[in-house]
């Protein structure tokens, strides 16, 4: 099997991604230099080229449990990682600058955690009942509607480690 052949495209996006460990269920997302451009997003809803429109995960990434975004990669699209609902450990490099709405949402690392919800150093979620909320040292990021949902959300405490904060964000 070449090498190109054990790469993945997703559909209306930036980049492609790649099995690491199939045993250990580890996918990779990296930069690609594609038609003479590189590309570093990630997006298509999760959606791969195979023109699958479920709003599932497809092609085998439900039963991914590790994600590695590599560096190089800027944006993680509106509903990237959609219902990859295995999805329990995610890396993020230090080189994305914006994660888009739901990106990870119906994965078993946000279903497993209650108040505000991380992925890697990124805050993605809020439970709607969080009337104040702390956002840990070292986070580096708040993403698109990250607590559009938080209808209780009264105080707010953002560490200076934060350095992106989606438009949407609240």
């Amino acid at each position: 099997q070449s090498e190109l052949s054990e790469w993945v495209a997703f559909r209306d996006t930036d980049s492609l991604g790649k099995y690491i460990n199939r045993d250990e269920k580890t996918f990779a997302v990296a930069p690609t230099f594609v038609n003479g451009r590189t590309m570093t997003a990630i997006g298509g809803s999760g959606y791969l080229e195979d023109g699958s429109s479920s709003g599932t995960s497809v092609l085998g990434l439900d039963i991914v449990e590790n994600l590695v975004i590599e560096n190089g990669i800027k944006i993680i699209n509106i509903k990237a990682f959609y219902n990859c609902t295995n999805l329990i450990n995610i890396i993020i490099s230090d080189s994305v600058t914006n994660i888009g709405d739901d990106a990870f949402y119906g994965t078993a690392l946000l279903k497993n955690q209650t108040g505000v919800k991380y992925a890697d150093t990124w805050v993605v979620a809020c439970d709607e009942d969080v009337t104040s909320a702390e956002i840990k040292d070292g986070t580096r990021g708040i993403a698109d509607s990250a607590f559009a949902g938080c209808t209780s959300l009264e105080s707010i405490t953002i560490p200076d480690s934060v350095t992106s904060i989606a438009v949407n964000a609240f």
